[in-house]
């Protein structure tokens, strides 16, 4: 099983920072902490480094889209199916 991403790494923020232009609705990112969103018990890592060097090994190359794309992906398909 591979949970299949990009092997350059992206910050919350960035990604927040990425969709926000894209839905150009001139919203703020807010930061919540952890415990606000899912109680005080919950755990995450600070960190994650994308390796696909087992995917690689699998099929021989990994195909890739952007990031840029993927996310124009999902806002025209969310913006396209209704509520």
């Amino acid at each position: 099983m591979f949970n299949v991403g990009h092997d350059r790494e992206v910050s919350i923020m960035a990604l927040a920072e990425r969709v926000r232009v894209r839905l150009d609705l001139g919203c703020e990112i807010r930061c919540v902490p952890y415990a606000e969103a899912y109680g005080p018990d919950f755990e995450d890592l600070q960190r994650r480094v994308p390796d696909l060097t087992r995917l690689r090994t699998l099929l021989g190359e990994v195909p890739m889209r952007e990031l840029d794309a993927i996310l124009d992906g999902v806002i025209a398909y969310a913006r396209s199916t209704p509520e």
